[in-house]
């Protein structure tokens, strides 16, 4: 996306590309720093549902994302940022609920790791 379009216009371009999904994590790194707040509440908002997804974003770009939104002074990006919080939250939980029949061993594994933060 090109940074020297008006906001709404880069706004409208990011929703086509996550309607085509194939919005790029670096296009949503750039946005979730953004001057204007709609744009980086935007980028939130898209990044929180590629988590819902089977995500194509990498940990570390939903992290920094996260942390990003953390400190915005923007009430609305803070929303976003904890809805993306909880949406990665629901994904790790489901992922460990789902495999602890095949996996037999995760439950010990996750005890020893709880206890390791005692």
């Amino acid at each position: 996306m090109d940074d020297s379009q008006p906001d709404d216009l880069r706004i409208r371009a990011l929703w086509c590309l996550e309607g085509l999904d194939n919005v790029e994590p670096t296009q949503l790194e750039k946005l979730s720093g953004a001057s204007h707040r709609a744009l980086r509440k935007e980028a939130l908002r898209v990044a929180r549902g590629a988590v819902v997804q089977a995500s194509r974003l990498p940990v570390r770009l939903q992290l920094e994302m996260a942390r990003r939104g953390l400190a915005d002074t923007d009430r609305l990006v803070r929303q976003d940022k904890e809805a993306l919080r909880a949406a990665r939250l629901e994904k790790i939980l489901g992922a460990i609920q789902n495999n602890l029949e095949q996996i037999p061993e995760l439950k010990d594994r996750l005890r020893r790791l709880v206890d390791g933060w005692k």
